[in-house]
């Protein structure tokens, strides 16, 4: 077996996924006071912390309402209880695979089986509120950065302002401009690894159907700015909770940055690889190891509690294991 067989072996990579958890877990555990985490997680303000949780879901029905508008937009129209119990089944899963983004696929399934469309539709629907969405972190995280940068005035970090927004640009003109597009196309078609040209190919031409909603995805970007000024705001909270403060502008950079750093594919839902970006950019602000850690332990519960919710549906509901994508069922 070479070495490519091996790297796409399903098992290898949630072996390989499972030890990149642990190994950042273990490192941050010999750095940092285990019962001085447990005691600040224990003795964290009840008040807070309901606010936080409330947030979570206040974000997620946003998140969906901003889905909705964009299946309206294709004519693929489902009830908002419907659209609704499919984002919190999703987010459930996602608790279970490799990414963040893991339990889009499971959406986008039983979206197209529900309405008897291709599951290509379905999915460049939820690929395109995810890329609306991250445009919406990268603004808000941009303009975050140029707050602090007025109060630090560090040439380093207006170099890292300059390059996000030209790196942001750049990404969206080449999603938004189909000339663009057509030049690299044959170059990204020819990428054999998982298949992954031909995916990416099929999921821009599936795309594309969606750009000529103007109106749609303006409003579709105005959603994702309050949900990410939400994201901060929950941090906020759970800081409170936990017994110290941090200006609440640090949370509207280092949240969007979090977020994205979790996408990675290298852990089971990026565990471990949140927790060190988290005490890695909190403790350069002073906060302490213990403290930062406190934070994104509580932030993956109250996301756990929150995606519970899409536990319950799947099990009450008419949701079989046989529903789930292939794919997604070996991950499981």
């Amino acid at each position: 077996m070479n070495v490519v067989s091996i790297l796409q072996n399903k098992k290898f990579q949630k072996i390989a996924r499972t030890g990149v958890a642990v190994l950042l877990l273990w490192i941050l555990f010999l750095k940092i006071s285990v019962r001085e985490v447990l005691h600040l997680l224990f003795s964290l303000h009840p008040l807070y912390f309901s606010l936080a949780i409330g947030l979570n879901i206040v974000i997620v029905i946003l998140c969906t309402y901003r889905w909705q508008l964009l299946l309206i937009a294709r004519e693929m129209k489902i009830p908002f209880t419907t659209a609704l119990s499919y984002y919190f089944i999703g987010i459930f899963f996602n608790n279970f695979l490799p990414t963040t983004v893991g339990g889009d696929i499971i959406r986008a399934t039983y979206t197209a089986r529900a309405l008897e469309k291709k599951k290509a539709d379905a999915l460049a629907s939820v690929l395109v509120e995810r890329v609306v969405a991250v445009g919406a972190m990268v603004a808000v995280a941009i303009v975050g950065m140029i707050i602090i940068y007025s109060k630090i005035k560090n040439p380093l970090f207006l170099s890292i302002i300059i390059l996000v927004t030209a790196l942001f640009i750049i990404l969206y003109f080449i999603i938004l401009d189909r000339r663009v597009f057509e030049k690299v196309k044959h170059p990204v078609n020819r990428i054999k690894f998982f298949n992954l040209g031909s995916k990416l190919v099929s999921l821009y031409e599936s795309m594309t159907l969606f750009k000529t909603y103007k109106r749609a995805t303006l409003y579709l970007f105005l959603i994702s700015l309050l949900v990410q000024i939400c994201f901060p705001l929950v941090c906020f909270a759970l800081a409170h909770s936990l017994g110290f403060y941090v200006p609440v502008v640090y949370f509207f950079v280092y949240i969007p940055i979090i977020s994205i750093v979790s996408m990675a594919p290298i852990s089971i839902n990026a565990v471990g690889l949140r927790e060190a970006s988290f005490v890695l950019l909190f403790t350069s602000i002073g906060v302490l190891k213990e403290q930062a850690l406190g934070l994104s332990l509580l932030f993956y519960i109250t996301t756990i509690l929150v995606s519970l919710m899409g536990g319950i549906l799947f099990l009450v509901g008419h949701h079989k294991k046989e529903e789930i994508p292939v794919e997604i069922r070996e991950e499981l």
